[in-house]
Order: C-alpha cells, then sequence, then structure tokens
C-alpha cells in the first residue's frame, strides 16, 4: 500500500456553527469568470468558502480546446496562476487554494489537449466529458440526440470516450463521471450500469484504479434533474468494491452562491459507505484528507 501524504486541517472556530456537526470537504470544482460559463472572481469564490468553513478550494476553470465551444479561447494560464498565487499568499493560513483546471476531452483535439497542457503547473486536472457526437451532454439540446438514438448506443458512445481519456495519461479526475445521465434520464428513464453496453462502466472504473485516477463526486447533479451526486451511489459502491479509493469532491460551482453546494449531502453519503478520506492534489501528486 503505497504511504501517502496527509494534509491536515485544524478549522478555525469562528468559521464554522459548532452547533452543527457535519463532515467539511474540499470544493475542487469551482469555476471563475474566466470560464464563458461562469460568473464572479476567485477571490469571491475564495470568501464565500471561508464563510462556509470550506478548508481547501480548487479554481479549476474551462480549457477547451473544440472551437465550437463557448468557453475555446478564453483560458488565460498566466492570469489564472498569478491569480491564485495572489490569493494564495494573502489568505495564508486560513484556507488552502490549490489551481487545477477542467479540460474537456474529444479524442480528435487529442493533439492540441497535449500541447495545451505542456509546461503547465497545475495542481490537477479534472478530465470530463462533455460532448455526445458534437452534442453537449450536459445542455437541454442533448435530449433531442437521445431521441435518436437507443440507450445502449448513446452511453455507449459517450463511455468510448472517456476510455480514450483515460488511456491519453493526461489526467488526474475524472469529472462527473455519468454526465450523460443529466438529461438521458428524461428519455431513458433512471439511470443504471444495466443501461451502458460492454461492461463499459466497470472498463472504465478498472482503468481508473489500475492508473491512479481519481473518481471525482460531483455534487451538480444534486440540484439538476438527476438529484443525486455524479456520479450515483451505486456506481461509487461498484468502484470501491473493485479496490478503488482515490475519492475528490466538488460543486461545480458556476457562481459564488453554488460554492460549497450539496458538499454537505455528500459528506452524508461518504459517511454512509464508510469512507474516511477523501483526496486532494498539490502539483498532480496526491494528498489524502482525512474526514473521519
Amino acid at each position: 500500500m503505497p504511504k501517502w501524504k496527509y494534509f491536515s486541517y485544524n478549522p478555525l472556530s469562528h468559521l464554522i456553527n459548532s452547533s452543527v456537526n457535519e463532515i467539511i470537504l474540499p470544493d475542487l470544482h469551482i469555476h471563475t469568470a474566466m470560464s464563458a460559463d461562469a460568473t464572479d472572481d476567485a477571490e469571491e469564490y475564495v470568501n464565500r468558502a471561508i464563510e462556509l468553513g470550506i478548508p481547501v478550494i480548487g479554481i479549476s476553470d474551462h480549457f477547451d480546446f473544440n472551437p465550437i465551444d463557448r468557453s475555446f479561447g478564453c483560458y488565460d494560464y498566466e492570469k489564472a496562476r498569478n491569480t491564485v498565487g495572489e490569493l494564495r499568499a494573502k489568505y495564508n493560513g486560513v484556507i488552502k487554494i490549490l489551481l487545477g483546471v477542467e479540460i474537456t476531452y474529444e479524442s480528435p483535439f487529442h493533439d492540441d489537449i497535449v500541447a495545451g497542457l505542456d509546461g503547465k503547473d497545475f495542481d490537477y486536472v479534472i478530465g470530463s466529458i462533455h460532448y455526445v457526437d458534437g452534442v453537449m451532454a450536459s445542455e437541454r439540446s442533448s435530449i433531442s440526440e437521445y431521441e435518436k438514438r437507443d440507450t445502449a448506443d448513446a452511453y455507449g458512445v459517450y463511455f468510448r470516450e472517456m476510455l480514450r481519456m483515460l488511456d491519453s495519461g493526461l489526467v488526474d479526475i475524472v469529472g462527473h463521471f455519468d454526465l450523460c445521465k443529466r438529461y438521458g434520464i428524461e428519455v431513458y428513464g433512471p439511470f443504471s450500469e444495466d443501461q451502458v453496453p460492454d461492461n463499459l462502466i466497470e472498463k472504465c472504473l478498472r482503468t481508473m484504479i489500475d492508473k491512479n485516477i481519481a473518481l471525482e463526486i460531483n455534487s451538480s447533479g444534486y440540484r439538476q434533474s438527476p438529484n443525486e451526486p455524479y456520479p450515483g451511489e451505486a456506481i461509487i459502491r461498484s468502484y470501491l468494491n473493485m479496490g478503488g479509493r482515490r475519492i475528490t469532491t466538488g460543486s461545480d460551482a458556476h457562481d459564488i452562491s453554488r460554492t460549497g453546494s450539496g458538499l454537505s449531502e455528500i459528506g452524508s453519503l461518504l459517511e454512509r459507505l464508510g469512507i474516511e478520506e477523501v483526496f486532494i492534489y498539490k502539483n498532480r501528486q496526491p494528498i489524502l484528507f482525512n474526514i473521519g
């Protein structure tokens, strides 16, 4: 078993309502105004996280390579790095601030992604599948595409692209693992592993474990049509039963009102599953964060 580094956190008592006994989790999935679909500056998120008692946040804006994506050309690495550096200095000892990034993996743009990430000092890279054959899985327009396909075809395309992403070696964390269900459930009904062909979910989870890629539990699903996180509890249990251990947590906030949103529900889920540790990252190396 690897000897993980641990991050210890002693929350400042004035930041947390001591009458509430809840798990305080890191929020590693936050989008600032540097993402085309988000608002609010990084410092506003930092201040909101401090108010909530969140010990660690990660600024993880979209870095997209498909010219049709609205965030294409928006990402400014130097600005992001400098901003996080200034905030770390200003809030040192109050909150830990990480520099992450979220890439949309599309295999036709593989070489562009490799070049885009080269030489950049991120703490972690979230890899996400946002498109199903050119249609955004996270937007309502995907429903019309799902209506043209049977369940196995639609979900199979999504998870085969995920396997390609996992094999690329480019990412540290898989973002919102089963995002395809966001609008897929309106066409195909409640999402389950049985709807996905060729054991693709199992293959993805196994590849993640073998390649030491973390599974993000993304709370945005609680405020969307699935009314459960990405991924749902059944997939998390499958991951754990297969020996998976690397889990990260994130709100996928696109404005400061969503900072930490749903993390208390994730905390309850982790407690029910017997999980006492999650991971954060520094310089693309995993660090255990004890929540037990």
